[in-house]
């Protein structure tokens, strides 16, 4: 059961983006990236050509999100769409060297285009600027990522290549190309990709024919003493198409072009996931994502109070973490046999042995998700006091990290972090507003895909909340996902006793006086179990 959750595509998803440093939101059907964060469609839960295509697309973002220079672009079509081609190159080839597991995934990937067709050779009608940009990044790819699945379609492309330019021409920009691997910035790909073109743009050398042939200019026998057709109109004609062929690369729009790789893979996910839940009736997985920097109310919440729930929670536990560095010694069936108690044999007692009890603590995980729907706006006061004190009074017990986010964040899909594991809790950070919907659902995925990759034993989630859903059945699907993961979901309902429908584990309080015994009861259970040694 417990792969389920871990190999869910949304999970490893959110975990690429996390291991490439790059924010990842899933939901809606579309994939693209601002720049900052990468964005997929909705995903199933589990589908391989999903996955290979998810993938990959992170991983060719993440590449531009990290190493590409957005600010830099070419002056016209052609020039832009070629340095796209050349920085797609320079780019993967710094994400290969960085994490090599980049280089599986990229494989895989232009392996699976190749075979479905959305990776082919231009035909021969194609516009010139198209099969110059097809030749530079698939000829590109094979010889300098070395993509093995890529070579059919380099030959095919090659040769469509030479039959479009002349030779001077080819082998000028082969030449140029032989840069690709040393370039170290996007400004560089922009200044390649423009002495490709300009290359164009140089005269053709004739071809000097070779000594003792026919087309030596020499008169020879049955002749009328001048060069042959070939000789004098050939070098002529190769000029004349070339002139032809840059004018037309030149002057090429942007529907002439061809797609680029992240282009392509973003469509096909798109397609793909829509046809996957079209087969099979389920709606793909959304995961929120993080937003940036909380709005902030009027005043920081009410430290007095706060630090008064906190210090009582905190104190009782204090005195568990003591217990449990304490033995208890007892006498039991088992153990070394304690001769100070053998009188016990003639009263029928066999407890002669002795033995210890002792409390063992687990290093513990826990994440607390805060609702800031709407909904929450008369709750919103005492919600903030209660995830506040209850952070402040777990970050006293040792070995217990702690994360604090509220949702939703600065749009529907996202979350706002309001502290994040092994970071010191900031009250300013806390005092938000309620505002927008209950995207439950997706902030749950989000936490999901924290904790399931967290290194420690034991792994809580507390929902402070009202307990209203906007989806209630997939908040329950998530919820029951993360149990059987072995991540023990708690609710904590703000003024609204629904929140037993919802969570297998809950605790109801009215009031932030009500917090200190509750919340005590209820890490007593979770952060400490007692076992015979």
């Amino acid at each position: 059961m417990r792969k389920t959750l871990l190999r869910s595509l949304p999970i490893v998803a959110r975990a690429l983006g996390d291991q490439l440093g790059v924010e990842v939101v899933i939901g809606g059907n579309q994939a693209y990236t601002d720049g900052k964060t990468i964005v997929l469609p909705a995903l199933p839960e589990d589908d391989g050509a999903c996955e290979t295509l998810a993938r990959g697309y992170i991983d060719h973002e993440a590449g531009h999100v990290r190493f590409t220079d957005m600010s830099v672009a070419g002056a016209t079509p052609v020039e832009h769409g070629l340095t796209n081609m050349i920085e797609d190159l320079r780019m993967e080839g710094l994400m290969e060297a960085r994490y090599p597991g980049c280089r599986t995934n990229l494989d895989r990937l232009v392996n699976h285009l190749v075979q479905d067709g959305s990776i082919s050779p231009p035909g021969m009608d194609s516009h010139p600027a198209n099969i110059l940009q097809r030749y530079v990044w698939v000829e590109g790819s094979y010889r300098f990522r070395d993509r093995p699945g890529l070579e059919p379609v380099a030959k095919a492309t090659a040769e469509v290549f030479e039959q479009t330019f002349p030779k001077g021409v080819t082998v000028r920009i082969r030449a140029l190309m032989g840069k690709i691997p040393s370039l170290e910035s996007t400004a560089e790909s922009l200044a390649l990709a423009k002495r490709i073109l300009k290359s164009m743009e140089e005269p053709e050398e004739p071809e000097e024919p070779e000594e003792g042939s026919e087309d030596s200019g020499e008169s020879q026998p049955g002749t009328e003493g001048t060069s042959s057709p070939d000789s004098t109109e050939g070098p002529e004609k190769g000029s004349e198409e070339k002139a032809e062929t840059a004018k037309r690369v030149a002057n090429a729009t942007e529907e002439d072009l061809t797609k680029g790789i992240g282009e392509i893979v973003a469509e096909n996910l798109a397609q793909a996931t829509m046809e996957k839940e079209q087969s099979t009736g389920n709606p793909g997985v959304m995961v929120a994502g993080y937003s940036g920097a909380p709005k902030t109310m009027s005043r920081i919440p009410d430290m007095a109070k706060v630090r008064q729930a906190s210090a009582g929670i905190r104190a009782k536990l204090a005195g568990l973490v003591q217990a449990i560095r304490l033995e208890r010694r007892r006498l039991g069936r088992v153990g070394r046999l304690d001769t100070h108690h053998l009188t016990r044999i003639l009263t029928g007692d066999p407890r002669i042995f002795r033995g210890k009890e002792r409390i063992v603590k687990h290093d513990t995980a826990v994440s607390i998700l805060l609702d800031r729907s709407d909904s929450m706006k008369t709750r919103m006061e005492m919600a903030v006091e209660s995830a506040l004190a209850v952070t402040i009074a777990l970050a006293g017990i040792p070995k217990t990290e702690v994360e604090v986010s509220a949702f939703p964040g600065e749009h529907p899909r996202e979350v706002y972090r309001l502290k994040s594991f092994g970071s010191k809790a900031d009250p300013t950070e806390f005092g938000i507003t309620a505002d927008g919907g209950t995207p439950m659902t997706e902030a749950l995925w989000l936490v999901a895909s924290r904790l399931v990759h967290r290194p420690e034993t034991r792994k809580l989630c507390f929902v402070v909340t009202d307990g209203v859903p906007a989806d209630k059945d997939s908040t329950k699907s998530i919820l029951a996902k993360m149990e059987r993961e072995g991540i023990e979901c708690i609710g904590v309902g703000i003024g609204n006793p629904k929140i037993y429908s919802l969570f297998p584990s809950a605790v109801y309080i009215e009031h932030i006086k009500d917090l200190a015994p509750t919340l005590f009861s209820l890490l007593r259970k979770r952060l400490v179990n007692k076992t015979a040694a």
